[in-house]
């Protein structure tokens, strides 16, 4: 729901969505999207990682915001039913057959032409946060908020 509504989101990689934004991304941060390795870090490695994703975030000036909000509503066709409920069905048939094997069979489809497809890294997105400066000399009013 915050990604289709442009709002960055903090998830981790034992989540469903956090592990299918890191299948479908190619770089999830730069479309909003901040994944937590919960899976392979200790407890205060993540909780490192956390306090970075957030100081990063609030570093942001208004402008660069305003382009990651824009790129996360990109994803919204990637959430979009059509597109999940593919997944949603094979789940539930699968758990039909597994609970009740004598009224349910469950066979795996051909994979669809969107499996496999990775969202690819912003091209606008700047070798490296850091070398990022102002276009302008002068700051406008607004970036100071």
């Amino acid at each position: 729901e915050c990604t289709v509504m442009g709002i960055p989101s903090i998830s981790t990689n034992l989540s469903g969505f956090g592990c299918f934004m890191e299948e479908h991304i190619a770089d999830p941060s730069a479309y909003g999207i901040y994944i937590l390795d919960r899976r392979f870090r200790s407890l205060d490695d993540s909780c490192s990682q956390l306090t970075s994703f957030l100081y990063s975030f609030c570093q942001q000036s208004r402008r660069q915001r305003i382009i990651q909000r824009n790129r996360t509503e990109r994803l919204s066709d990637l959430l979009d039913w059509k597109y999940l409920g593919r997944y949603y069905m094979s789940a539930r048939h699968m758990a039909l057959a597994k609970a009740f094997p004598e009224h349910f069979t469950y066979e795996p489809h051909e994979a669809d032409a969107t499996q496999g497809y990775r969202y690819p890294r912003p091209a606008s997105v700047p070798p490296s946060p850091s070398l990022s400066r102002h276009s302008s000399p002068h700051q406008s009013e607004d970036e100071e908020e």
